[in-house]
Order: structure tokens, then C-alpha cells, then sequence
């Protein structure tokens, strides 16, 4: 069911797809995985208000995966939540130090608020 889901998101049927990848979660809604796929979808369609709704659910379900963090993160640059997008990128940072993305996405986003002078630490 999910991956079919996924095939017809991946060839434009986002609508179709999303039935599937939602009837999915309905089946198993403690899976952060499939949580955190239907936040891509939403996100990759600029629907960030969902797309923040379900990763940050991802992260309740599992705490301990970068990629949640980093997304999430990357969702409120999105929507301009600039402060909220630092926290979640150096919670990325802090389970995946070596991940270069997460360094500049973040100084980018010090450099947007008051905390700027952070950006070059």
C-alpha cells in the first residue's frame, strides 16, 4: 500500500497517493516512517503547516532520527520561523555532527534573525 502510494505520488498523482500512504498510517499510526513520508509529500507541495504537523509527530514517535529533525527544520525556514528552525537544526547537528547541511542551513538562518553574530560560531 505505501509504496504504491509513493508510485503515484512520484508520477504526479499526489492526490491518489496521499489516500494510500494515509489508509497506511490509519493501519499502523506509531509508524514515524510513514509519518514522516506523508510530511515530504506535504512539504514537496508547499503545504508546510501539515508538512510541520507531521514531523514534529515523527519526532514524538521516534526521537532519534537526524532526518526528522533536519526536515522539520527545514519546513519552518519555509514558513519563516526562523528561531524554531535553528532549534531543530542543532537538535540535527547534535545526532548527526557530521552532516554539513545542517551547519550552513543554520548559520543561514542566524543570519535572518538577531541572533546573526552566532552565525560564524
Amino acid at each position: 500500500m505505501i509504496e504504491k502510494g509513493i508510485q503515484l505520488t512520484d508520477s504526479g498523482r499526489i492526490d491518489e497517493g496521499m489516500i494510500l500512504i494515509n489508509q497506511a498510517i490509519a493501519l499502523d499510526p506509531s509508524d514515524p516512517e510513514k509519518i514522516h513520508l506523508r510530511a515530504q509529500i506535504y512539504a514537496a507541495i508547499g503545504k508546510y503547516k501539515e508538512a510541520i504537523l507531521d514531523y514534529k509527530e515523527a519526532i514524538v514517535l521516534k526521537n532519534d532520527v537526524y532526518q526528522y529533525h533536519y526536515n522539520l527544520a527545514n519546513a519552518f525556514y519555509e514558513t519563516k520561523q526562523y528561531e524554531q528552525g535553528i532549534n531543530y537544526y542543532s537538535s540535527a547537528q547534535i545526532l548527526n555532527p557530521y552532516d554539513s547541511d545542517i551547519y550552513t542551513n543554520r548559520g543561514r538562518l542566524y543570519m535572518l534573525t538577531s541572533l546573526n553574530k552566532l552565525a560564524y560560531y
